[in-house]
């Protein structure tokens, strides 16, 4: 047991004189304002939180084993959860679907490949609002709670999102055409984006700028979510390159390979699925 207690949290000594360190540094106005101050203190607790989840992944959550007498109880166990229709979101594309093997599985992380131009973003919004349309009948952990779909978008704005939304569920003309209340009619109506009793899924969509938060950031986004009544069912992130990894790298494939292990992890966490894209280079 001791051994175990310092493998899993020795990491609290290890950061003791980096804390004193900074703690004198504030006592003796080595900081020049508050605001150099708050950057390597946010630096400082993403490094502890860093090094506490990667303690946290040498640690088996599960063993698997021929040997143990948990082997029937095991296997029960993993086919009750691949065979929970609360973890998997079917799309509106049956050929996807079969691609999919079935759909969308909780604790997965999907990435879409495009050139420019290639629907990245379409396809990412679409994924959003066939989860909901195809998906009625969902049930949170917490019955208090309304499922919901969390889409962060880096790239298009809120405006350019409904316009976007309008246009793939209601009709291909120009949305200035028409009236505020008749935009908000047709959405409800022919998009069908009500929560009701037939389909309580929610869909909330964030826009932040680009790079302006970090794959770290999404845990207080869905915890912020929850708090609010919307349990966070799936994660839709536009798209992978606009996030900053919590991990830096020195180049841009290290960056990519970080955000992408990250997300993957997030997946895990918080057993959704996670879905995004990248763009390809031509």
């Amino acid at each position: 047991k001791r051994l175990d207690d310092v493998l899993r949290f020795g990491y609290v000594i290890t950061i003791k004189d980096i804390l004193k360190d900074f703690i004198d540094a504030i006592d003796d106005e080595e900081y020049e304002s508050y605001r150099d101050v708050a950057v390597d203190l946010e630096q400082l607790a993403v490094s502890i939180i860093n090094i506490r989840r990667n303690t946290n992944s040498l640690q088996a959550e599960e063993v698997f084993s021929l040997d143990t007498e948990r082997f029937d109880e095991m296997v029960w166990n993993a086919v009750t959860r691949l065979q929970d229709k609360m973890k998997m979101f079917k799309t509106g594309v049956k050929g996807l679907n079969v691609l999919l093997a079935p759909a969308y599985m909780s604790k997965r992380l999907y990435l879409y490949l495009a050139f420019p131009g290639g629907g990245k973003s379409q396809m990412l919004l679409k994924s959003a609002l066939d989860i909901k349309k195809y998906n009625a009948g969902i049930q949170c952990k917490d019955p208090k709670k309304t499922p919901t779909v969390l889409y962060i978008t880096m790239e298009n704005t809120i405006d350019e999102t409904i316009e976007r939304m309008f246009n793939m569920l209601v009709t291909a003309d120009d949305i200035r055409n028409y009236s505020q209340k008749q935009v908000i009619e047709k959405l409800k109506k022919g998009g069908h984006l009500t929560i009701t009793d037939d389909n309580n899924i929610n869909i909330v969509i964030m826009y932040y700028p680009n790079r302006s938060i970090c794959t770290d950031d999404l845990y207080g986004i869905i915890d912020d979510l929850n708090d609010e009544g919307n349990e966070s069912i799936a994660l839709v992130l536009d798209y992978i390159k606009r996030i900053a990894p919590t991990e830096k790298a020195d180049s841009e494939k290290g960056e990519l390979k970080n955000i992408s292990n990250e997300l993957k992890s997030l997946a895990i966490a918080k057993d959704i699925p996670v879905i995004t894209a990248q763009q390809l280079n031509r």
